[in-house]
């Protein structure tokens, strides 16, 4: 099984919780919709998302543990089949999932195509997932899959990128991108560009933000999660032979 296939399954695993969709995605005319989506994306509609996904994001923070805030989100999931969430809680999930139910996955997958494949000295060291929030500009969320092997460096809580550690893994359920990290730019790009054709709109850091629906793919966009900020929320160790270890 390749990584990006495990990334994708995190993905859907994610928006299976949240079926309510998000409240930070719209559409310049929404009139143009099948009945069906316009339905969704009506003023009143949005309102209640967002109202709705308050509501949630604040039961979230009051729950101090990444896994109990999991658990709250299978528990509401499986009372409210219209559960809204954005990348915080998409990521949450994601980043729950890839921990508790694919480590054996991940730690196979790094021992067959780890640049240190065949090494036992390499697959004894621990596989981080990495809970990554993005500061101003931008407020996103994503996990990253990484071993300090593959780049040299061994992640720690509240470490500080400006740009994503190399030769690791990305799985962004809210633009719904699992790829390398050195092709997420350019991938969250080209998604942008989609959506953009599409007449799609984001509640998303840009100067013209409150100027009706702005495009999302503009060049601040690009640039604000190109070069925010981003900071170790949580993490994951993943070592063979051994539970996953979450630290917060």
């Amino acid at each position: 099984m390749m990584i990006e296939n495990i990334l994708q399954d995190a993905i859907q695993h994610s928006r299976n919780i949240f079926k309510g969709k998000t409240s930070n995605k719209t559409y310049r005319n929404y009139t143009k919709l099948t009945p069906n989506k316009m339905a969704r994306y009506t003023p009143d509609n949005i309102r209640a998302r967002e109202d709705k996904h308050d509501e949630f994001s604040d039961q979230l923070r009051e729950i101090n543990h990444i896994t109990d805030k999991y658990r709250h989100c299978l528990f509401s999931s499986k009372h409210d089949e219209q559960l809204v969430g954005n990348c915080g809680e998409l990521t949450i999930a994601a980043f729950n999932y890839l921990a508790i139910h694919r480590y054996n996955d991940i730690l196979r997958w790094f021992s067959k195509n780890g640049r240190g494949r065949g090494n036992e000295d390499y697959i004894m060291n621990p596989i981080y997932i990495l809970f990554l929030m993005f500061g101003d500009p931008y407020d996103h969320c994503i996990a990253v899959i990484t071993h300090p092997r593959e780049t040299q460096h061994k992640p720690t809580l509240n470490h500080l990128y400006r740009a994503l550690p190399d030769h690791s893994w990305v799985c962004d359920p809210w633009a719904n991108i699992a790829c390398s990290s050195e092709e997420y730019i350019a991938r969250w790009q080209r998604k942008m560009s989609v959506w953009n054709s599409k007449g799609k709109a984001t509640s998303i850091y840009q100067e013209h933000q409150f100027e009706d629906y702005p495009s999302p793919a503009t060049e601040e966009n690009l640039n604000a999660i190109n070069y925010s900020i981003k900071r170790v929320v949580y993490m994951a160790e993943i070592r063979p032979h051994s539970r996953t270890k979450i630290i917060q």
